[in-house]
């Protein structure tokens, strides 16, 4: 776990390195390549821009938060706060987030009830990894 818009300092843990480097390598091979961070200074593990089209990788990598404690909720719902209006101009945007394995239904329940919140549509699944973590992805913006 690392906090990371409190303004503390943590230690992320090496499970959660491992991911966050599995969320780099996925972005950059999607061509994902220019990082950059959000206006208001929140620090996703992964955010980059696509090199030649309008396009955004928002990835978050996760040991010890799960899909149903109220910091990992708060901190993915201001995310979502600055990828609305990117969605509703149909600018392709996924939103992955690397987990410990077994819990792809309770990420996929909690991103889609987050996503209903905000009104967006979007394609979600989970995909298995590795022997210990999945992905849990949103894609949208397919218009754009």
């Amino acid at each position: 776990m690392s906090v990371r818009d409190s303004g503390a300092a943590a230690i992320p843990s090496r499970s959660h390195e491992v991911r966050r480097v599995l969320l780099e390598t996925v972005a950059d091979v999607a061509g994902y390549r220019l990082e950059f961070r959000l206006p208001d200074g929140k620090r996703p593990d992964v955010l980059r821009l696509h090199v030649d089209r309008a396009g955004l990788f928002l990835g978050e990598a996760k040991h010890t938060e799960g899909p149903f404690e109220t910091c990992s909720v708060d901190r993915l719902r201001a995310y979502l706060d600055w990828l609305v209006p990117l969605w509703r101009q149909n600018v392709r945007c996924l939103l992955a987030i690397a987990h410990p394995r077994g819990l792809g239904r309770a990420w996929r329940d909690r991103v889609g009830w987050l996503f209903q919140e905000a009104q967006i549509d979007g394609l979600i699944g989970s995909k298995e990894v590795t022997s210990t973590t999945t992905v849990t992805f949103v894609v949208s913006g397919f218009g754009g």
